[in-house]
């Protein structure tokens, strides 16, 4: 026991060695993030009033924001991520092309290296391309948002846009397969349900003022952490630069909000949480044996088990009342922790810290052997467990 302490420690000391190499840059472009997203969400509340294109809490009974309140914070939180990771990329490809030749010329990075096809001899190269494609499939997801939100598109067309642009991914960029379970096939379909699963969860977890964008900013920095000591940086960099979006949004968006992301801001989100929980359990894989990295490769799908929990307890609970699970109502777990009592702000924390709580030992899962790695997850898992047990007794007591 002495012995594995000794090793975790030399392990966590190295962890935090290399995320210091890399505070100034995170920091920067988290607060650049940031500041960009905020200082873009008065001019965009401002056009969204002006076009109508706002959420009336009279249009839908589930609704429990009592003034109407315009959309359009997912446009600001698209716009604040995109152009730090261009400005990122764009400086890689200004300062370190002499770093990849081919035939003795230099090497655009911009070509054929920043998407498809990816450079097989460069792991910087391969995951900056992972990064930017997991981006673009994001953005297709924004747009699909963006129309919903401007012009209500059937959940048939959206389910349908976001199990095509996932499986897409996921059968071409390599690094986006969920092969826990050896398959090529199921490695392919079980990536591409997650990311589906995980874009709606985060867009129907926009229901209360700040719980959606507050819980991607958890999950990003579970995230963002795993990518550190998985090596991926430029994980890490979305990572950081996705946290200061949402952050920016919700200081417009907590606890009194005067703009929604809507669809566009959920849908973006989800993708890019959901893509990169993908992508780094597949890097743990590529670091060594499977039967010894197995524990470490479930990490980034356990930080997301309070959206994952929230999706599938709402969508059981309206197929149980005959209901199709697109349609809204007021059984997501913000909802029914108002129903205990607690206010809608405290509720959201609530939720919050259940969330940061959940992934903290799974953080610290990262330090240690596979033997007591296991035995960590299996408590969090009993947690989850005893938790979702002890919610569905509340649940028989006080039904919706």
């Amino acid at each position: 026991m002495a012995v594995e302490l000794y090793y975790a420690f030399r392990s966590c000391a190295t962890r935090v060695s290399i995320l210091m190499s890399f505070f100034y840059t995170f920091v920067g472009l988290a607060v650049g993030s940031m500041l960009l997203t905020s200082s873009l969400i008065p001019l965009i509340r401002g056009w969204a009033k002006a076009s109508g294109l706002v959420d009336d809490p009279e249009d839908e009974s589930y609704k429990t924001h009592a003034h109407t309140t315009p959309y359009g914070g997912g446009v600001a939180i698209f716009i604040g991520a995109m152009v730090p990771l261009l400005g990122v990329t764009a400086w890689l490809g200004w300062n370190r092309a002499d770093a990849f030749l081919e035939g003795g010329m230099w090497v655009d990075l911009w070509a054929p290296y920043a998407l498809f096809p990816l450079a097989p001899d460069s792991p910087t190269i391969e995951q900056l391309s992972q990064i930017l494609s997991l981006f673009v499939a994001a953005t297709l997801m924004f747009l699909v948002g963006w129309i919903d939100d401007r012009r209500s598109l059937s959940p048939g067309i959206r389910f349908t846009a976001q199990i095509m642009t996932a499986g897409t991914m996921a059968g071409l960029v390599p690094g986006f397969q969920l092969d826990l379970l050896g398959s090529a096939t199921v490695a392919w379909l079980g990536a591409t349900l997650w990311i589906a699963a995980l874009t709606n969860a985060f867009n129907f977890l926009d229901n209360m003022n700040g719980l959606a964008a507050g819980l991607a900013a958890i999950a990003l920095a579970a995230l963002g952490a795993t990518a550190v000591a998985s090596e991926h940086v430029p994980a890490a960099v979305l990572s950081v630069i996705l946290i200061g979006a949402a952050s920016g949004f919700l200081i417009y968006n907590f606890p009194v909000a005067s703009i929604f992301m809507g669809d566009s801001g959920g849908l973006f989100l989800g993708y890019c949480v959901g893509g990169l929980s993908v992508l780094l359990s597949h890097r743990f894989g590529e670091l060594g044996f499977v039967d010894t990295t197995m524990p470490y490769r479930l990490i980034p799908l356990m930080v997301l088990v309070v959206p994952v929990y929230d999706l599938v307890s709402v969508v059981l609970l309206r197929l149980r009342r005959g209901r199709p699970p697109w349609l809204g109502d007021t059984n997501h777990i913000s909802h029914r922790i108002v129903r205990l009592g607690l206010e809608p702000t405290h509720a959201v924390l609530a939720v919050h810290t259940v969330a940061s709580v959940l992934i903290l030992p799974c953080l610290i899962v990262l330090h240690v052997g596979p033997g007591m790695a296991w035995r960590i997850l299996g408590g969090v898992l009993a947690a989850i467990i005893a938790a979702a047990a002890a919610d569905y007794i509340s649940l028989r007591r006080d039904p919706a």
